[in-house]
């Protein structure tokens, strides 16, 4: 791993250093045992996102994959991938993908969704994480006030879930371009993905 692949997870845990984040997660790893993060599977709703965020094998580049266990990943600690997460906790943590603090009110989501990709090596990752709202105006006016805030904004808005495709240094730019371009062009619809 190069400074230039760990910079950017020096500075996301530098975030939550910020607002109280990493205390509570150096402090007490999630256990799923005892509070599961991670929604169970069988909820429809649950089941469209999952599906949403797994690209098909067939799209993604050669050497890209998405990963069964993310144990590289400081921020969410994911036990499955892709995942629901609906522990206001894990929510906190996906949101920081987003620039957005810990004081935010994220009462309008639902859920965070997180699913990791690696290209060739486990620190070569491509992440892409997704803030589930209570509906799709919710998920407009905080897509909005996101694309305010940044130039060229990283933030894609399809239907009740606002997505960001995020990405280590180290992977080529023909791949973070694939999936970004997957998920540019994939339909989500109050029905099942398309």
């Amino acid at each position: 791993m190069n400074a230039q692949s760990v910079l950017p997870r020096i500075l996301v845990f530098a975030a939550l250093a910020l607002f109280g984040g990493v205390r509570s997660f150096a402090q007490a790893p999630i256990d799923n045992a005892a509070t599961p993060p991670i929604s169970q599977a069988g909820s429809s709703q649950h089941d469209r996102l999952l599906e949403f965020v797994s690209v098909p094998s067939k799209a993604l580049p050669g050497g890209v994959r998405l990963v069964e266990r993310v144990d590289t990943a400081p921020l969410v600690p994911l036990t499955r991938n892709p995942a629901v997460l609906v522990d206001q906790e894990m929510i906190k943590r996906v949101a920081v993908f987003f620039g957005i603090r810990e004081k935010a009110d994220l009462q309008p989501v639902r859920a965070g969704v997180v699913a990791i990709y690696q290209e060739n090596d486990p620190a070569s990752e491509i992440g892409v994480y997704g803030l589930w709202f209570s509906d799709r105006k919710a998920a407009k006016e905080w897509s909005k006030r996101l694309k305010a805030d940044s130039e060229g904004s990283p933030f894609l808005l399809k239907d009740d879930l606002l997505l960001r495709v995020w990405k280590d240094d180290s992977v080529s730019d023909e791949a973070f371009t694939t999936i970004r371009d997957y998920f540019k062009s994939a339909k989500l619809e109050r029905g099942r993905p398309r």
